[in-house]
């Protein structure tokens, strides 16, 4: 592949990257709703609607709303309300578009004594083994797309990050339908490894008499916790798998945050990234990689790619965990306090 191709191939992803994490940031989060007119009272309904899920997102809780901390935000939310626009197509339903202050938010509540998520909590790479029609498979690449997107957006809404395996040659050398579900966690846990999170969720799911029935194990990070979810349907089974697993992360994830969790920015440059799946390898380890919030790229050469790291620890810790990473090899290390050069790493292939 040419400089240019290559080059026009990791702006395309930086492109789809962008507008896939468009209004993820900690800093600021936008809740769409649909209405039926513009009138001032449906706005303030809409509003009110818009902060009770965001109240769900931030601390990970279906019954955050009910919280006695909530009050306040629920009667006054539009004080949290950065703008607004109406967004309308021809035939569609309209709907309010709102840009909420998250980080006010979060003071609010730590003001009550309300856990949120911390920024630097981990991914969990879910290992699904699905029994559907006759089909035995693993979610992930292009199988299961529907149970990924169905289990990913209930997730989401609790602000829980997901991850599933590639599926690739190297994963299906690594892994089978057998392995998950037959609970065969030492396996599993070696094929987890290429994903640099600490944390990874085995699930299966299969049909029981009219409904779903799905059996789960989260590990990793001292973590160790099972449970059973079941539902009418495939999705009712997934939603209530992602909030229970919501709740047992919330244990180690959710924090009251303090003056001394003030985000900080560190800007890297790494080379050896080619295509677009050493971009999407590259994206993976850094958010894995606790004490990074978020991820975004500034500028894009041939081969090279600068990137802005959003920080909830020491850049000097951070930098000192992408040193010791096995996938990133350090080329320029320079005192963090100097501002002259920015640190480089190179991607192993």
């Amino acid at each position: 592949m040419s400089h240019h191709r290559k080059l026009s191939a990791l702006v395309a992803l930086f492109l789809l990257f962008a507008l896939s994490t468009a209004g993820a940031a900690d800093s600021a989060l936008t809740i769409r709703i649909p209405v039926e007119s513009q009138q001032p009272e449906v706005r303030e309904q809409a509003v009110t609607r818009a902060m009770a899920q965001l109240l769900i997102r931030l601390t990970g809780r279906d019954d955050a709303s009910q919280a006695e901390a909530a009050a306040p935000l629920l009667e006054q939310p539009g004080r949290f309300l950065q703008r607004y626009q109406y967004e309308s197509q021809p035939g569609q339903q309209l709907i309010l578009s709102m840009l909420f202050d998250a980080g006010a938010i979060r003071r609010a509540l730590a003001e009550r004594g309300m856990p949120t998520w911390r920024a630097d909590r981990p991914p969990v790479l879910v290992w699904l083994a699905l029994e559907q029609g006759g089909r035995r498979l693993l979610v992930g690449g292009e199988d299961g797309a529907e149970v990924r997107a169905q289990l990913q957006e209930a997730a989401a809404r609790r602000g829980v990050l997901l991850l599933f395996p590639l599926m690739d040659s190297e994963d299906q050398q690594r892994i089978s339908h057998a392995d998950v579900f037959g609970g065969f966690t030492d396996r599993v846990r070696l094929a987890t490894e290429r994903y640099g999170t600490p944390l990874m969720v085995m699930g299966r799911m299969y049909r029981d008499g009219g409904g779903w029935v799905a059996r789960w194990t989260l590990s990793g990070n001292a973590m160790q916790s099972a449970w059973i979810t079941s539902g009418a349907s495939g999705a009712e089974a997934l939603d209530a798998a992602a909030a229970e697993l919501a709740v047992r992360l919330a244990t180690r994830y959710a924090v009251i945050p303090s003056a001394a969790d003030a985000l900080q920015q560190l800007k890297i440059r790494v080379v050896g990234v080619g295509s677009l799946r050493d971009y999407d390898r590259l994206e993976r380890r850094l958010r894995a990689v606790n004490g990074i919030a978020e991820v975004r790229t500034l500028g894009l050469e041939p081969d090279t790619v600068t990137l802005q790291l959003t920080l909830q620890a020491a850049p000097s810790r951070v930098l000192a965990l992408l040193s010791q990473d096995r996938q990133l090899i350090p080329l320029i290390l320079p005192e963090i306090d100097s501002g002259q050069q920015v640190p480089e790493f190179r991607l192993v292939p």
